[in-house]
């Protein structure tokens, strides 16, 4: 079984080990890019390349991975709590990339804003 929070960090994985522009990596440059932007938002092409990473991991999964790893996201929650029947497989897909972006975009800006503090600190 997987679960959201793997994928989360397949995907972290991923873009840690891609260089971005031949310098840092992906992950660190969406990083940077919400430093830039004051913890605010980060680089789109790099979070749309990261939509692209999970839709290829979640493309992989059986029904029944796909489907409990939708139970754990917000929308999954509701539907369960409501007795509602999810969407269809490609629904399901794009409510959990949602979620996952979310995730890692919030990272993303924790850590961006926790390295500005830090840089204060310093100087």
């Amino acid at each position: 079984m997987i679960s959201l929070f793997e994928i989360e960090h397949f995907v972290i994985d991923k873009l840690s080990q891609t260089k971005h522009k031949g310098r840092v990596d992906k992950y660190e440059a969406l990083i940077k890019s919400a430093i830039s932007m004051d913890a605010m938002g980060c680089d789109g092409r790099i979070i749309i390349e990261a939509e692209l990473v999970i839709e290829s991991a979640l493309h992989d999964l059986s029904d029944e991975n796909l489907f409990a790893v939708y139970a754990e996201t917000e929308a999954g929650q509701e539907a369960s709590a409501q007795a509602l029947e999810p969407a269809c497989r490609e629904g399901v897909v794009q409510d959990v990339v949602v979620e996952v972006l979310q995730h890692i975009a919030e990272n993303v800006c924790s850590e961006a804003r926790e390295r500005m503090r830090q840089k204060r600190k310093k100087a």
